[in-house]
């Protein structure tokens, strides 16, 4: 009894571990991303954010990383035992020096005040090339431990598939962002897979330590549950994209902002009864929403207001839509959306104009983000009747509706096909998607063959 004892807790350790990070974080994220008006997966994750320091999951994370740091220590004085080469208990230190830097890199704010670890190496350096002989390094130790377990297929496709997961998460870190800084929910993705790739490869590479501390196979590896596994982890990656893509997604029509990362952003103070009119070419699709963008402006006294109007010729026409956008003085001023219900629809080709007109008390002002670098040419923007310069434009997203329509399909179509970093970040979320929905099965596999780790360990005394 007292054999299996070790591992019979070990498992239930796994098992807790996995049903609070998969269960607790990811799935719930995911969902709510994809039906927010059920579950919010932004107020989750920013609660869970294993990004920010002091959170549960930052502690679940870094509990993690010193588990691993003990087994690969484990491992260098098992190795030497074992009269195995220099080389070969070399690359166990690696790893534990490895994950001691990323414990100490997890509480940084604690250690460095707050400070980034690579900051304070070198302010100016991006942290991937600072980094990267280091990675290097790791890669090479890590690939000869692979190689010396070679013999070892558990341990050898688990230690893989853990160094294929941190590969990505570092991707994810630190590697171009694509289209995902124009995208909240991408940018939500982006940091749940890339923390969530991590954790996975911390477990994967403990497991890969137990089995080498064991010195045996489990006989884990089964051609039928990896195919299964797979095949499961990728419908269900295909049943969320179809989700996302025709339930929740609105694909977006009209966007006049400039790069995130390009100068000319400014702001057009609005004070009391002032107007701006952004003049827009209707889109071939519906309108569900439009958000505009508000700029930070420090306290205001009472609330405020935006009354907006949707003005078929521009300027001067018919209101087709009109109604009022309220600010509390509590809220957090940034991106705001006009919905419209029924969707504005049978404007393809029109001249549109969205007025907003400023309610504020006297003195008081509202600021609406607005780029003097506008790739949208398909219209001015005016102030108090006034046009402003060419290519000045606010910043203004429009949406379709989410709902699965033929027309739907269409937009969709049109927006992945206009712009070849779309089909990138699609593979990009297929792979990484699929890959953390895999690594569940393993480790409960693992887990469940690895009651007998009791045993298995019992032969080191």
């Amino acid at each position: 009894m007292r054999s299996w004892l070790p591992g019979g807790l070990g498992y239930l350790v796994l098992l807790g571990t996995v049903a609070f990070w998969w269960g607790g974080l990811v799935f719930p994220v995911i969902l709510g991303l994809i039906f927010p008006e059920v579950l919010s997966g932004s107020e989750i994750y920013e609660a869970l954010n294993p990004e920010r320091d002091g959170s549960l999951t930052n502690g679940v994370s870094s509990a993690a990383l010193l588990v691993l740091a003990v087994l690969a220590c484990l491992n260098v004085v098992v190795g030497r035992r074992r009269a195995a080469g220099g080389i070969d208990w070399l690359g166990w230190v690696v790893l534990a020096l490895a994950a001691i830097f990323l414990v100490a890199e997890e509480f940084d704010s604690f250690i460095f005040k707050g400070r980034d670890i690579v900051a304070v190496a070198g302010q100016e350096a991006h942290w991937l090339l600072l980094t990267s002989p280091l990675i290097v390094t790791f890669l090479i130790a890590i690939s000869h431990l692979i190689y010396r377990y070679r013999k070892d297929r558990d341990f050898t496709f688990l230690m893989s598939i853990a160094i294929l997961a941190w590969m990505l998460a570092i991707l994810h870190d630190g590697g171009p962002d694509f289209l995902l800084e124009r995208y909240s929910w991408i940018r939500t993705m982006k940091g749940l897979l890339e923390e969530t790739l991590e954790f996975s490869g911390m477990l994967l590479i403990s497991l890969s330590a137990v089995i080498a501390l064991g010195g045996k196979e489990l006989g884990i590896l089964r051609r039928r549950l990896l195919v299964s596994a797979v095949a499961g982890s990728l419908a269900i990656v295909a049943v969320l994209g179809i989700l996302a893509g025709t339930s929740a997604f609105g694909v977006r029509l009209i966007d006049t902002r400039h790069d995130p990362g390009s100068a000319g952003g400014f702001y057009v103070a609005l004070h009391d009864e002032m107007s701006a009119i952004q003049e827009l070419r209707g889109p071939e699709f519906p309108i569900k929403r439009l958000r505009i963008r508000l700029a930070d402006q420090g306290k205001f006294k009472r609330p405020m207001s935006l009354t907006w109007r949707v003005i078929d010729g521009g300027t001067d026409g018919e209101f087709l839509r009109e109604g009022r956008l309220d600010i509390a003085t509590t809220d957090d001023l940034g991106w705001r959306s006009i919905e419209f219900d029924p969707p504005l629809s049978g404007l393809e080709g029109r001249r549109l104009g969205l007025q907003l007109v400023a309610d504020v008390e006297t003195g008081s002002h509202i600021r609406v983000s607005a780029t003097k670098a506008n790739l949208y040419p398909e219209g001015r923007l005016w102030v108090n009747g006034e046009p402003t310069w060419p290519g000045q434009s606010l910043q203004i997203m429009a949406y379709s509706p989410p709902e699965l329509t033929r027309t739907k399909l269409r937009a969709l179509w049109q927006m992945l096909s206009s712009d070849w970093r779309w089909p990138a970040v699609l593979a990009d979320l297929t792979v990484s998607l699929t890959l953390i929905l895999v690594v569940p099965v393993l480790l409960m596999v693992c887990g469940w063959h690895g009651l007998r780790v009791g045993r298995l360990l019992s032969g080191l005394r």
